[in-house]
């Protein structure tokens, strides 16, 4: 079954979210807060309502029950390789679907894993916000060295840095080794 969001509003609480069908059935009532993305791996990134947008994020299930309880400050866009970025007390990691921890909260953010990898952001310091990628030990595999990266597919992953020289982002992709290919190159 195809599940898509809807929105409705709440004299109080301002825009919640459900789920409604492909014919516009409401499947599941409007009543999360906040939510990313869409369903992947059979889960939804929601907000418990009446919150801080920093607070109570979690993830639920196509019935609109929570897989896993909305304990934490943040999550990252989707599940991926069964794990997820989660934010709590500042600081960003990885949890598994049960909320353990797979790497401990110590980054400026973090993502699901693809291939293996979790794209993660560090401030350097100098207080740069830098972004590279980790291995399934939260170990750095690409130093963060980036200003933006995507997540990896097919062997590879979306990359940009900015040049000072030109005053312009180059844009390229780098492979699970750490070999860049530029595109103005």
């Amino acid at each position: 079954m195809s599940l898509h969001l809807c929105q409705a509003q709440r004299r109080l609480d301002g825009k919640v979210w459900g789920l409604i069908n492909r014919t516009g059935e409401i499947v599941v009532p409007p009543t999360w807060a906040g939510i990313r993305e869409g369903f992947f791996e059979g889960r939804l990134v929601a907000q418990k309502p009446g919150l801080d947008q920093n607070e109570a994020w979690g993830l639920i299930d196509p019935t609109g029950h929570w897989s896993l309880l909305p304990l934490w400050n943040g999550l990252s866009e989707h599940v991926s390789e069964q794990s997820i970025g989660a934010r709590k007390d500042g600081h960003w990691g990885i949890i598994d679907m049960g909320g353990n921890w797979i790497v401990e909260p110590r980054f400026s953010f973090c993502a699901a894993f693809h291939e293996g990898f979790s794209r993660a952001a560090f401030t350097n310091a100098q207080g740069v916000l830098k972004k590279g990628y980790l291995d399934l030990n939260g170990k750095w595999i690409i130093e963060p060295k980036y200003d933006d990266c995507g997540d990896f597919r097919f062997g590879l992953a979306e990359v940009s840095i900015y040049d000072n020289e030109t005053d312009k982002f180059r844009s390229g992709y780098v492979d699970k080794t750490g070999v860049e290919t530029w595109e103005d190159d």
